[in-house]
């Protein structure tokens, strides 16, 4: 039982290590720096290839790997974030930005050096002291200083020191800190670089204890993440308690636990520290803005049309295909209309909740793995309409759990909820069939004519009819008042929409989209695993809703048909798809936030412009509606 727990206590301290640097970053930067477990996990693999491979001293070796983790980590800040700051972007796009440099960066190591675990040799032969007959390592005691060194000397710096005092200001006023001195860019420089340093002590000797792989960067991210949660990403002691209590519990449970739950029971922690933020706190209450009610009803009827052209023409396109393809085009295109309808579940969420749902791929497995279930006492069309209701009172729940909470806390446990449900398919083997996934029966096709089936362009049918409600709510009043009010909840009281109904319906449609993507996906191929639709897959979804821009039907149809079609034209490039789609990610958030829909409509005014020069009138611009209000996001 002492080896459990010290296993416990040194698995939580490398976790308040990563910790610590996002709580540095997020105190100067007010962002989450998703990119940080990957970038400690480069450093590490720095180390094992000049120590292992080169033979360079571990004197040298180890200091090289602390400075490639955080030369990384400022990297991703001089690339992704600075940008963005200077901009004035919020949270979602530095999210966004972030997870693209981890795609990029996991994925150049998982090419460059595959999934088998490595063990880095750096202590061996040093001998360690004795607990009641079980020898700890001297690397785990070393973890364990190192945490409790790192946090003594943040909690002196920041508070009794005049440091201390600008890194605070940092976030919340950086004009203020400009006022002080202090070059805001640089302290922020400085910020990232020290994070991505602590980050890469912490793993590389986590991995001279354990083991080196890059499957270790999602739950590494993840249970640093929850460790910040609990101190509410501010306060150190909280942080460090929550790390280490994380550690044990974890470490207790696989004890007697043959499945591996670390993001199951970190998604436990997370909900019951926010029951008692709420229960606490209340709902955070927004800013009051002032905002003409006018604009929303101008907006309804200046693009009324669109919508209906745009998803005719989409379903039209596709019963075309239906008419004169093959089977593989058939199937192509049901593949292409469920994900579809999945980006519109993410394309809902962020659009009228204001709400990154990165549960996306737990969202999808939920409704997989419920349909199938039930369809082994039910027929699969009443599988697949109980699964989808069952998915969606899931994400009603998760809302009601998270509706008073900042972005930042709304993101770590939709995280964490996408990496808890294969683990909890895992554990209830007997239901799901486990690692081996579950065989499920076709789609039935419930017509036919002159004995051609009706299965596909139904199917297409379904997915304009959701795009058609996808836009059909935003044009509409009440669709327009929550568009208006996403980001204001004093607006969104005075027009008289309820802010916390609206949240939590728009949880449930979400939900319930994504739930029905992922049946659907899953009935046409006949199988579903746990590991089917993880975080990845939520990264393309979240990437195929920038690269729309999430407003026209032509855009999130583009969007769809490239994380579609594009992992099959480089399928056989083992390992660059992720590298691909980060990249991808990273240049859209920078140079075209506004995706597909932002080209189309810079071409569209350039094409107006050029017939009504006048249009360029400041007097005239000035009394059209802003884009912002058109979009609401």
């Amino acid at each position: 039982m002492i080896g459990v727990v010290v296993g416990g206590v040194t698995a939580g301290c490398l976790y308040a290590l990563v910790a610590l640097g996002l709580i540095l970053i997020y105190r100067t930067s007010g962002a989450l720096n998703l990119a940080q477990g990957a970038t400690a996990t480069a450093g590490a693999f720095a180390v094992f290839w000049l120590h292992g491979s080169l033979g360079v001293p571990v004197g040298l070796a180890v200091p090289a790997g602390v400075l490639a983790a955080a030369g990384l980590n400022l990297a991703v800040y001089g690339v992704c974030v600075y940008r963005l700051e200077r901009r004035g972007a919020d949270l979602h796009a530095t999210l966004v930005s972030t997870l693209g440099a981890t795609l990029i960066i996991g994925g150049l190591l998982e090419v460059a050096l595959g999934y088998d675990p490595r063990t880095l040799h750096l202590f061996d032969g040093v001998p360690g002291p004795s607990v009641a007959g079980v020898r700890i390592p001297p690397v785990a005691l070393l973890i364990v200083a190192s945490a409790l060194a790192a946090f003594t000397v943040l909690a002196v710096v920041l508070y009794r020191t005049r440091l201390g005092l600008v890194l605070r200001m940092g976030a919340s006023d950086p004009r203020l800190t400009e006022l002080s001195g202090v070059s805001t860019t640089l302290l922020r420089a400085v910020v990232w670089a020290v994070a991505g340093a602590l980050s890469g002590w912490g793993v590389m000797l986590f991995s001279a204890y354990q083991t080196l792989s890059t499957a270790m960067m999602e739950a590494l991210l993840l249970s640093s993440a929850v460790a910040a949660s609990w101190g509410a990403f501010r306060n150190i002691p909280l942080t460090l308690g929550g790390a280490v209590g994380l550690g044990v519990t974890t470490s207790l449970v696989q004890r007697f636990v043959p499945v591996v739950l670390v993001s199951s029971i970190s998604l436990v922690l997370l909900v019951v520290v926010f029951l008692l933020w709420q229960r606490r706190q209340g709902a955070v209450r927004v800013r009051a803005a002032s905002l003409s009610a006018r604009h929303p009803r101008l907006t309804v009827k200046r693009v009324r049309w669109l919508p209906k052209v745009e998803v005719a023409a989409l379903v039209v396109a596709g019963l075309a295909v239906w008419w004169y393809g093959t089977d593989y085009h058939l199937s192509l295109l049901r593949f292409l209309v469920a994900t579809m309808i999945a980006v519109t579940g993410v394309a809902t969420a962020l659009r009228y909740g204001h709400r990154l749902n990165l549960a996306a791929g737990g969202q999808m497995l939920i409704g997989a793995y419920l349909g199938g279930i039930l369809s082994r006492h039910l027929p699969v069309l009443v599988a697949i309409a109980l699964a989808v209701a069952a998915t969606a009172l899931l994400g009603t729940l998760l809302g009601a759990l998270t509706v008073g909470l900042e972005a930042i806390y709304y993101a770590t446990i939709t995280l964490v909820v996408t990496a808890a449900v294969p683990e909890l398919v895992m554990l209830g083997d007997r239901w799901t069939g486990g690692a081996h996934g579950m065989t499920l029966p076709p789609l039935p096709d419930p017509f036919s004519v002159a004995g051609i089936g009706l299965l596909t362009p139904l199917l297409v049918l379904l997915g304009g009819a959701v795009l058609a409600g996808y836009y059909g709510y935003g044009l509409s009043p009440l669709g327009a008042r929550a568009l208006a009010g996403a980001t204001d909840r004093s607006l969104a009281e005075a027009s008289g929409l309820n802010p916390v109904a609206a949240f939590l319906t728009v949880e449930a449609v979400s939900a319930a989209l994504l739930g029905l993507a992922g049946a659907l996906l899953a009935f046409d191929i006949g199988y579903v695993g746990p590991s089917q639709w993880g975080l990845g897959y939520t990264l393309l979804l979240v990437g195929a809703v920038l690269i729309g821009g999430g407003w026209s039907a032509t855009g999130l149809a583009t969007a769809t048909a490239v994380i579609g079609l594009v992992p099959t034209l480089v399928g056989n490039l083992a390992g660059w798809p992720p590298v691909i789609f980060g990249a991808l990610l990273v240049v859209l958030i920078l140079f075209a936030p506004d995706g597909v829909d932002g080209v189309y409509g810079g071409l569209a005014r350039t094409r107006s412009s050029r017939r009504d020069p006048g249009g360029a009138d400041p007097a005239r611009a000035a009394a059209a509606p802003a884009p912002a209000e058109v979009s609401g996001v």
